[in-house]
């Protein structure tokens, strides 16, 4: 069975739900052969893996960043941590992916889950967290009742299912793990990776120009490659030989425009992984392949729906699948993403 013949099977799940009713699935397994996947394209201890296949979506989605820069959505406070509202007033449907990070408002956020938001849109509730500890007032020169920018990706597979997991203390305690560990492998104090206007906020860590400098030899080493290759519609990563994260889209322009991103956060996460006396074999294209194998026989769980996107869920053997489903294309998958299972009880990943 090809990469997309599975894809039938999703056609029959249409209808919104509410978010508080529990309801099950059936998601088709996803096979595919070698001959649709290429890698490992390697740089340090970062190991990429392009999924090659044909477009199942012909929708052409703007991202929450390019929303944002052509002041086509607005995303504002409600006065409430975990709770954001969001409205579209251009004539593009816009795609959000889960662990996008906006900047500004009274705490930078991440969001929870992805989200399909139509054109013309009111305003809908948008669940996050925060990625800026202690702040809950306005920061120079940025607006405090809205959110100006999403330009990042949350850099660590920990923390974004600690994000999607839904514990806001969780997310607080990954964002500082990675700045530690990050300092801890530059070799620098803590200090000069964080912004001094806003210490705990993760989106000024990652526009630190020490290290953007300390990761551009893997997104040098990387991006070329995504680019020259056809008909990507995915990526996966592997850090220190061990897979780490799958994306897959339904089209490859959603891909390339999310790839960027995708690509930035895995350097990030890498690098403040990376031993330096240590040298990583990456997984080879079946070991990658394992970890995207469904079960036919188990459902999934629908945790949301978002707008137009129902988020399904389903937890694997050595990873979990997180499927956004596209209410507006006869309940198609958009979306899949798979992030692999580290040692812990079955009941963590039941969980999240």
């Amino acid at each position: 069975m090809g990469l997309f013949s599975w894809l039938r099977g999703n056609a029959r799940v249409r209808n919104s739900v509410s978010t508080k009713q529990e309801e099950t699935v059936s998601i088709e397994p996803f096979t595919f052969s070698e001959a649709e996947m290429s890698g490992p394209f390697t740089s340090g201890n970062l190991a990429m893996y392009l999924i090659h296949g044909t477009d199942t979506s012909t929708t052409s989605f703007l991202t929450l960043e390019e929303a944002l820069e052509k002041k086509k959505v607005v995303i504002e406070e409600t006065g409430q941590v975990n709770s954001l509202r969001i409205k579209n007033a251009g004539d593009e449907v816009v795609f959000i992916q889960s662990g996008d990070i906006v900047k500004g408002g009274k705490q930078d956020r991440t969001l929870q889950y992805d989200m399909i938001l139509s054109s013309k849109s009111d305003f809908e509730s948008l669940n996050s967290f925060c990625v800026e500890k202690s702040r809950w007032h306005k920061r120079g020169q940025e607006a405090d009742d809205h959110f100006s920018r999403s330009s990042f990706y949350l850099s660590s597979a920990k923390l974004r299912m600690a994000a999607k997991n839904g514990s806001q203390n969780a997310v607080w305690n990954e964002v500082g793990n990675l700045q530690s560990r990050t300092a801890r492998r530059a070799g620098v104090h803590i200090s000069e990776i964080q912004d001094q206007t806003s210490t705990a906020s993760l989106q000024l860590t990652l526009e630190n120009e020490k290290l953007q400098k300390y990761t551009d030899k893997y997104v040098t080493d990387l991006k070329q490659v995504m680019a020259e290759k056809p008909y990507v519609i995915g990526c996966a990563f592997a850090i220190n030989g061990q897979m780490n994260s799958v994306d897959i889209y339904a089209s490859t322009s959603l891909f390339r425009k999310m790839s960027a991103k995708l690509l930035q956060a895995a350097a990030v996460e890498a690098f403040s992984e990376q031993a330096e006396t240590e040298t990583f074999v990456p997984p080879t294209l079946n070991q990658m392949m394992s970890t995207m194998k469904d079960l036919c026989n188990q459902k999934a769980t629908v945790v949301m729906v978002s707008g137009n996107a129902k988020i399904v869920k389903q937890v694997l053997p050595k990873s979990v699948l997180y499927e956004t489903q596209d209410l507006t294309n006869e309940g198609r998958w958009l979306h899949r993403n798979y992030t692999a299972k580290e040692p812990a009880s079955s009941a963590f990943y039941e969980n999240i």
